[in-house]
């Protein structure tokens, strides 16, 4: 299994309303020809099942009310993924313990389309700086694609 890293993906990216606190993080997963990872000094070989790709950052008080997947280019026959969460800083929370498979498992991005993942957990807020992770699982990616992971939510902020 490795662990792989999309340069950049330190970055918060939200955008507030005036007067409001509605966040959208929008990331992004790109393979080349050969299904490795692009824009990562980490990835050396395709993506294979139980790799687990930081897409990006989700600041500390959100809480994630939509999250979708949007394939633009399929990541290949039988690959299926599981999207969660891993803090930032490494040490793990009693309030919210971080989970890989958080929002989501068994999430089929084989074919090119728009995937709502449903939320089955209590929404509650990120009590800190958490890493959104995506887990490959069903098949390895041997092919270029690409996907679009929004998360859409509640910015409360840290407490």
């Amino acid at each position: 299994m490795a662990k792989l890293k999309i340069d950049g993906s330190s970055r918060a990216r939200f955008g507030n309303k005036p007067f409001g606190n509605e966040a959208v993080h929008r990331h992004f997963l790109e393979t080349g020809a050969t299904g490795i990872l692009l824009n990562s000094r980490d990835a050396t070989a395709a993506l294979a099942v139980n790799d687990v790709i930081t897409v990006g950052l989700l600041q500390a008080g959100l809480v994630a009310d939509t999250v979708k997947i949007i394939v633009s280019t399929a990541f290949g026959a039988g690959v299926k993924c599981s999207l969660g969460f891993a803090y930032a800083d490494g040490v793990d929370s009693a309030v919210l313990p971080q989970d890989p498979a958080y929002f989501g498992t068994a999430i089929d991005i084989s074919a090119a389309g728009e995937i709502a993942v449903p939320l089955k957990k209590k929404l509650l807020p990120l009590p800190k700086d958490a890493f959104l992770v995506l887990t490959i699982t069903g098949a390895a990616v041997a092919q270029a694609a690409y996907a679009d992971v929004v998360v859409k939510g509640e910015l409360l902020g840290a407490e």
